[in-house]
């Protein structure tokens, strides 16, 4: 029975991976550094564009 837990586990998770691929706007980091640029980029670009109070904002 947890062998095939395990497995349909794993199944799911291959489903869910295709699926992210597909979607064009997910940017796939490859290194740690790249990855903390972008996070920095994101982070600055949110407090540059502070929202007026009553305003709702998205990323």
């Amino acid at each position: 029975m947890v062998a095939q837990l395990q497995k349909a586990i794993e199944n799911y998770a291959k489903r869910q991976m295709t699926w992210f691929k597909r979607d064009k706007r997910i940017l796939w980091v490859k290194k740690y550094k790249e990855a903390q640029k972008l996070a920095k980029e994101l982070l600055k670009k949110r407090r540059d564009n502070k929202p007026r109070p009553g305003k709702e904002t998205t990323l």
